[in-house]
């Protein structure tokens, strides 16, 4: 696979899409029996390169997380592209479609090359977290329901900025819990976004908050027209979720909103006073305290358990090799 080449505006006279359109089967130039869906955000022109988001659902419906972040990627300016063929436990289509799809953003779309981002549900999220870090193929992820897979962790050399979204009765909530703090422990550009719901991708109002939050990292890093009045108002409608959280008794989604900007970014919009009140007021709180706890007992459930189902495969293989031995003896 390979990212989009730099720089490159595409100049395709004709786009497979019409801007505020979302056109959920495009055939690859590249490789014909690969479709992708596609929306270009309403304001899209060649005029300028443009951040993109490619979407990969375990199922492989591009169109599900696509209309999803439309809405956002409308008022922020994404393109977005959902891929029609990578599937969980399917390392052969998720490499053929993601091929086809990276190739097509330096031929057809006026791509930044520095804003090549993903976003995944489930095993979708792992296969995005596992090429961000042991590849390079994106410059950040919003990782849904599910985080780095045990067996590829971060690689402590490649940094790039991940929000992980998180239903608050996810199978994966304590897991998730216990690697974003682990993260955070380690210095990384980790931000967590939690909302009522299961482990499923977020809805479009959440989409909202995490495509901003991926606006703030692409205007630093200059992928992104810089907006100093709409950083801030984003910056305060933050502040004044987590202070709403808070009063509604959710600290630990408080400090997760809070958690959302760096020291930079809320110095520069002016906030960093009342982020450590809110802070403060979050750590204080008996349901913060009781959650972490909660996390920490449930994690350790889970070593146990997979240490004991690691032991009782380690003695079924050792059975084998003995009656095979048995068996040679005879």
């Amino acid at each position: 696979m390979r990212r989009a080449v730099a720089g490159v505006r595409a100049e395709t006279p004709e786009l497979p899409a019409v801007p505020g359109t979302l056109e959920p089967e495009v055939v690859s130039l590249s490789d014909a029996d690969m479709t992708y869906a596609l929306y270009l955000p309403r304001d899209y022109s060649t005029d300028r390169l443009w951040p993109v988001l490619v979407c990969l659902d375990p199922a492989a419906r591009g169109t599900v997380p696509v209309t999803r972040f439309k809405e956002a990627a409308d008022f922020h300016g994404f393109i977005l592209i959902g891929s029609n063929h990578a599937k969980n436990y399917d390392a052969k289509s998720v490499e053929r479609s993601l091929t086809a799809i990276l190739g097509d953003l330096g031929e057809r779309y006026a791509v930044h090359a520095d804003g090549v981002y993903a976003t995944g549900f489930s095993g979708g999220a792992r296969v995005a977290l596992t090429l961000a870090s042991q590849f390079g193929h994106f410059s950040g992820v919003i990782a849904c329901g599910a985080g780095f897979h045990p067996e590829y962790p971060p690689d402590p050399f490649v940094r790039f900025p991940v929000l992980m979204t998180l239903g608050l009765a996810d199978s994966n909530y304590c897991f998730m819990r216990a690697q974003y703090r682990m993260l955070q422990k380690y210095g990384r550009d980790v931000s967590m976004l939690l909302f009522d719901g299961g482990h499923d991708w977020p809805s479009a109002e959440m989409c909202h908050w995490a495509l901003g939050w991926l606006r703030l990292r692409g205007e630093d890093n200059g992928v992104m027209p810089a907006d100093p009045e709409w950083r801030t108002l984003f910056a305060q409608a933050l502040v004044d979720r987590a202070g709403q959280l808070l009063a509604d008794g959710k600290p630990v989604e408080a400090m997760c909103a809070l958690d959302m900007m760096n020291e930079g970014q809320a110095h520069r919009s002016g906030v960093s006073d009342r982020i450590r009140e809110l802070r403060k007021q979050a750590r204080e709180h008996p349901g913060f305290l009781a959650e972490r706890e909660l996390v920490r007992i449930e994690t350790g459930k889970m070593r146990e358990i997979e240490s004991d189902m690691a032991h009782c495969k380690q003695q079924g293989l050792d059975n084998q090799e003995r009656s095979r031995t048995v068996s040679y003896t005879h």
